[in-house]
C-alpha cells in the first residue's frame, strides 16, 4: 500500500501504531417510551474499532483494519469530533493488549547506534490534540519516572537509588525498574497497578507536586529538578540503545541498560558499567504496585485539602478530587477499559422505572453494571431512587 506522502507499506503495523478507538455513531430507536432531552448522547450509540492508525488531521482520523496483498486494504474514516478514546495498543506474541512504553520504543531501531534514541515516558489521547499538537495534559499516569543525573559523580545517582529503595520501595514491597542511561545517571520508574485518572487540569501540578515531595523526604540530591518540573513531557532513553558521544557523535560502547533491584544493591558503579558494555539484555517485567498507587493518590488529597482515610476506596477519593477540581470523568477499571452500559441492562432499568419496581437480582445487575462503567455514587442513587420514586 502507498499514500499520497509516499509511505509504503507492505505489513500492518509498519506506518502507525495499533490503537483501539472509542466513538460515537449515530443510531435509530423504535418503540422508545423516553427521550433525554437533557443528555441527547444517550441515543448515541458505542463503537469500538480496531486498527492501524495511519493518518490524522483535525477532522478525522484513518484506521486500517485489514490488509491483503490481492484487494488491498480495508480502511475506516472517523470524524475527530465523533470520537471519545483513543488508546494505543501493541501486540504481544498473538494478542492486543494495553501499551504504555513499548510500542514507542518499536518505532526507532533504524536510528539506534547512530543517534541517541528517545521515546516519551508517558502515552497521550491522541483525541485530544490541539490543532494536531500532543495534549500533555491528556498524558496516562500509569507510571512515576525519576531521572537522577550528576556530571561530575555519577556514583551519587547510585546512592541516591539505593536509599530510596532502602527507605521507600523495601518498606512498602515496591520493585522499580532501574536503567543504567549510558551517560551519566539512572532512570527510574514505579509502576501503578492501573492508571490513575486524575483530571487533565491537574495532571501536571499533582505528578510534579509529589516528585518534589519524595525528592525532599528521603533527600534525593540527583534527581533532576528539570524534569520534575515537566514530567509529564519529558523523554527518556530508550532501553538497549547505544549512548552516542555528544562531542565525537560516535558510539561509546556503552548501552542504556536494565538492572534489577537485586544488582543495583550489590554491584558496584564500575560493574554496573561493564555489564552496560553489552547489548540485548533480556527485558525484566515491570511489578505493578496498588500501594504505589495509592500513597499518589493520599498525596493528591492532602495537595488540595480532601479528607480521606484508610477506608476508602481509590475510586471514591479520585472521584472526591476530580470533582473538586471540576471534573469527574474516569477511563480506566482495574480490569482494562470502561465499558459502556449493555443495551439489555438499560432495558431493564428503563422497564423498572416504569413499573416502580426492581427485585433483588435485578437491582444487582443493575449497580454491577453502572459500577463497571465507572457512574458515580450520585449518578446510581438517581438510578434506584427513579425505580422507587423516593430516596435512595
Amino acid at each position: 500500500m502507498i499514500d499520497n506522502t509516499n509511505r509504503e507499506a507492505e505489513t500492518l503495523g509498519s506506518v502507525g501504531p495499533f490503537v483501539k478507538v472509542t466513538w460515537n455513531d449515530a443510531a435509530s430507536t423504535f418503540k422508545s417510551y423516553r427521550i433525554n432531552a437533557e443528555n441527547p448522547s444517550e441515543h448515541l450509540t458505542v463503537c469500538e474499532t480496531v486498527g492501524e492508525l495511519v493518518a490524522k488531521d483535525d477532522k478525522a482520523i484513518v484506521l486500517v483494519m485489514h490488509g491483503s496483498q490481492c484487494d488491498g486494504a480495508d480502511l475506516m474514516a472517523i470524524p475527530r469530533d465523533w470520537c471519545q478514546k483513543i488508546e494505543v495498543m501493541e501486540i504481544v506474541g498473538e494478542c492486543i493488549s494495553e501499551n504504555l512504553e513499548s510500542q514507542l520504543e518499536s518505532q526507532e531501531p533504524r536510528w539506534n547506534g547512530l543517534k541517541n534514541c528517545y521515546a516519551s515516558v508517558y502515552v497521550f489521547d491522541s483525541s485530544k490534540d490541539i490543532k494536531s499538537k500532543t495534549s500533555y495534559d491528556s498524558a496516562v499516569l500509569n507510571t512515576i519516572w525519576f531521572d537522577f543525573d550528576d556530571d561530575k559523580n555519577v556514583k551519587k545517582c547510585l546512592m541516591d537509588i539505593r536509599k530510596f529503595i532502602r527507605k521507600y520501595c523495601k518498606p512498602n514491597d515496591i520493585t522499580p525498574r532501574i536503567y543504567l542511561t549510558g551517560g551519566k545517571g539512572f532512570q527510574m520508574n514505579i509502576d501503578f497497578w492501573e492508571p490513575i485518572d486524575f483530571s487533565d487540569n491537574i495532571k501536571r501540578k499533582v505528578l510534579r507536586e509529589y516528585l518534589l515531595h519524595l525528592k525532599k523526604k528521603y533527600k534525593l540530591s540527583t534527581l533532576d529538578e528539570r524534569c520534575v518540573s515537566n514530567s509529564v513531557s519529558c523523554l527518556r532513553r530508550i532501553p538497549d540503545t547505544q549512548y552516542i558521544s555528544k562531542i565525537t557523535g560516535e558510539p561509546t560502547g556503552v548501552w542504556c541498560t536494565q538492572f534489577s533491584v537485586e544488582d543495583i544493591m550489590k554491584m558496584s558503579i564500575e560493574e554496573l558499567y561493564a555489564c552496560s558494555m553489552e547489548e540485548n539484555v533480556k527485558a525484566i517485567e515491570p511489578v505493578k504496585s496498588k500501594r504505589a498507587l495509592r500513597d499518589m493518590v493520599d498525596f493528591a488529597c492532602d495537595l488540595y485539602d480532601i479528607e480521606h482515610t484508610i477506608s476508602n476506596s481509590v475510586a471514591h477519593l479520585l472521584e472526591k478530587i476530580n470533582s473538586a477540581q471540576g471534573s469527574t470523568t474516569h477511563s480506566y477499571t482495574t480490569q482494562g477499559f470502561i465499558k459502556p452500559l449493555r443495551g439489555c441492562v438499560m432495558k431493564l432499568i428503563k422497564h423498572n422505572i416504569a413499573r416502580g419496581h426492581s427485585n433483588h437480582d435485578q437491582n444487582n445487575i443493575i449497580a454491577a453494571e453502572l459500577l463497571n462503567a465507572r457512574w458515580s455514587d450520585k449518578d446510581i442513587s438517581f438510578v434506584f431512587s427513579s425505580i422507587y420514586d423516593e430516596p435512595a
